[in-house]
């Protein structure tokens, strides 16, 4: 079969030892003139013309090696999403959308993501992914602020 991409999953490991127990799937290699456009400023996404195919090899991704290494990662791409929420007209953030949100992102990591498989790491890491998101939506708010004095 001649395909023009392959989507290949990807096991995440946190904090440099923890394997994350649900794969990812994510486009990586595909032919350079299948290639329509890129998605996205975050975790960018190939657009590819013709078939996907799928691989069996898992690509290995040791992400949040360390709580500094996370905190600062979050701090930049906060930012570039926050902005992005509010050139995208986010509707105005209220004080019960930050519970409503860190919620939602601790149940999908925790729960949906099978967090709990992974024991005290998987609490970090969701804990982390409620934080993160509060992080997002704290600037996105400040943006909001600035723009009402503006």
């Amino acid at each position: 079969l001649d395909f023009a991409a392959y989507r290949i999953p990807r096991q995440n490991f946190y904090l440099g030892q923890h394997p994350w127990p649900v794969l990812e799937q994510h486009i990586r290699l595909f032919k350079r003139d299948s290639l329509i456009k890129w998605h996205g400023q975050l975790h960018e996404t190939p657009e590819v013309k013709g078939k996907v195919g799928q691989l069996s090899a898992v690509l290995i991704h040791y992400t949040h090696r360390d709580l500094n290494s996370m905190v600062e990662k979050t701090n930049v791409w906060s930012e570039t999403e926050a902005k992005l929420r509010l050139k995208a007209h986010h509707p105005e953030i209220t004080w019960w959308r930050f519970p409503r949100v860190m919620l939602q992102a601790f149940y999908h990591s925790y729960i949906v993501e099978k967090g709990w498989k992974v024991g005290t790491a998987g609490v970090v890491e969701s804990i982390y992914q409620a934080f993160s998101i509060f992080i997002t939506y704290a600037k996105l708010w400040e943006l909001q602020q600035e723009n009402r004095q503006k």
